[in-house]
């Protein structure tokens, strides 16, 4: 998490976090590497500012949303690239994604909360 905050102010970006990462080492690395790819997303097509990032834990479930002050989309949104990838990792781990491009952008990834081992 340090490294994407440094990063995101190195390019001027900055972050509004809502609530907490969570705590299981794949689940983390799954939202981290969504906030990735909002980021550079955000500032290559929508030349924003402040990325907005949203974290509610519930019993079942960690669902992350991520927003920016940039631009709208002009059209919809098709995962290419590092979108797609994304997709696989959040499929990997039983999650969903959802992809808003209008009235503005939002990405939505809710993955499953994975129980800490009792063995």
């Amino acid at each position: 998490m340090d490294e994407f905050l440094h990063d995101a102010g190195a390019i001027g970006v900055k972050v509004n976090l809502s609530g907490n990462l969570p705590e299981k080492e794949e689940l983390r690395c799954v939202v981290i590497l969504a906030m990735r790819e909002c980021l550079t997303n955000s500032v290559r097509h929508a030349g924003a500012a402040t990325l907005y990032i949203t974290v509610e834990k519930k019993e079942d479930s960690i669902s992350v949303r991520i927003t920016n002050d940039g631009r709208p989309p002009e059209t919809e949104i098709i995962p290419r690239g590092g979108l797609r990838n994304l997709y696989r990792h959040v499929l990997d781990l039983g999650g969903t994604m959802e992809i808003q491009s209008k009235p503005s952008f939002a990405l939505t990834v809710v993955l499953p909360a994975i129980k800490e081992s009792t063995e």
